[in-house]
């Protein structure tokens, strides 16, 4: 996982200011904290699979869906993701897809 965000986050430095943004791809894998951030199951640059976990608040918006409580083992996660100044991957906006 360090990985995978430590190749993210090279890549965003070129086209970002302050703050790091990016979108996380993937399968739905858990959900950690009480429901307060998500576990998704995505691929790097390379293909190697990767788990990233990303933590959702009171501003996320949903579409799909309207909280962690009804996210499904392997449905499809489209998150829009900001960096904080810890290293933290907090959710700005996600999307799920049933898995089929």
């Amino acid at each position: 996982m360090k990985k995978f965000f430590a190749m993210l986050v090279a890549a965003l430095v070129i086209f970002s200011g302050s703050a790091f943004a990016a979108t996380v791809n993937g399968t739905y894998a858990g959900t950690q904290n009480e429901g307060k951030s998500i576990w998704v199951n995505t691929k790097d640059g390379a293909g190697a699979d990767q788990k990233a976990e990303v933590w959702v608040a009171a501003e996320t918006t949903w579409e799909g869906i309207t909280s962690t409580g009804e996210l499904v083992e392997g449905d499809i996660l489209v998150i829009e993701a900001l960096q904080d100044d810890q290293g933290n991957w907090k959710a700005s906006s996600v999307k799920a897809t049933k898995k089929a």
